[in-house]
């Protein structure tokens, strides 16, 4: 049995369809039955567990202790290199590797930087790297700073000193293989998608009209919302606190 085997769970699809089965996310549906990649985003199965990268062209990692798991592969990262997650930085500066934000310098490029309680982790985007700007010392707790990170949107925003992060950068994704006709797309879960501008205007905001017409409006969905530009982050959300920055 390989490897990505061993790492590989039968997936259902959802078609497209929420919890109560209504249609939520159009074009979506059929395809070969799909396989769950197990991923581990560098924390509780790595702290303090030394680890070396397999070689293959796969990102899979042997952890120490009988661990095996599927992690997106940092820059630098070679087959057999060590690496490692710890809260006290044991690891240093080796790329693939984890320490809270106090221990590493300003500048250097983030990956998987630790959510809160409950939430996945940010910067875990193939080819994408965050940067930390500076550190702000608290002058009576170390624990009770913050640190100034660049996210890969342009967004400046403060987190605690003591969240973990990964450091360097994450390689690009592999190409993925070519469409040679439409069966490959359907094959991979794409369903036909019709353009709204040859549709009726009773079914999208881009229809109707005499000959072929641009929409007359600005792009919009199928219910008018405008589909380019405009921001859906609420401004009630309470983390709008650490924000320095949004662009």
């Amino acid at each position: 049995m390989s490897l990505r085997s061993q790492l590989t769970l039968p997936n259902r699809s959802s078609g497209g369809r929420g919890f109560r089965g209504r249609l939520a996310l159009r074009h979506r549906g059929g395809g070969l039955r799909p396989r769950l990649l197990s991923s581990v985003f560098g924390l509780t199965p790595l702290l303090g567990r030394p680890g070396w990268l397999l070689p293959g062209k796969d990102p899979l990692s042997a952890l120490a202790g009988g661990w095996l798991a599927r992690l997106p592969r940092p820059l630098g990262l070679r087959p057999n290199s060590p690496f490692g997650w710890s809260r006290l930085g044991s690891f240093g500066r080796l790329p693939g590797s984890g320490s809270p934000l106090l221990l590493l310098p300003p500048g250097s490029p983030l990956h998987f930087l630790e959510g809160t309680a409950g939430k996945l982790p940010l910067i875990r985007s193939p080819g994408v790297a965050g940067r930390l700007l500076r550190h702000y010392r608290h002058p009576l707790s170390p624990r009770r700073g913050t640190s100034l990170v660049r996210l890969p949107s342009g967004q400046l925003r403060l987190f605690p000193s003591l969240r973990l992060a990964g450091f360097g950068s994450l390689a690009p994704p592999l190409p993925r293989p070519p469409l040679f006709r439409a069966g490959d797309s359907r094959r991979r879960g794409r369903r036909p998608a019709v353009r709204g501008v040859a549709m009726n205007p009773i079914d999208h905001p881009h229809g109707g009209g005499q000959g072929k017409t641009s929409g007359g409006r600005p792009s919009s969905s199928p219910w008018g919302v405008y589909t380019k530009g405009v921001r859906t982050r609420s401004p009630r959300s309470p983390s709008n606190r650490f924000l320095v920055s949004t662009f």
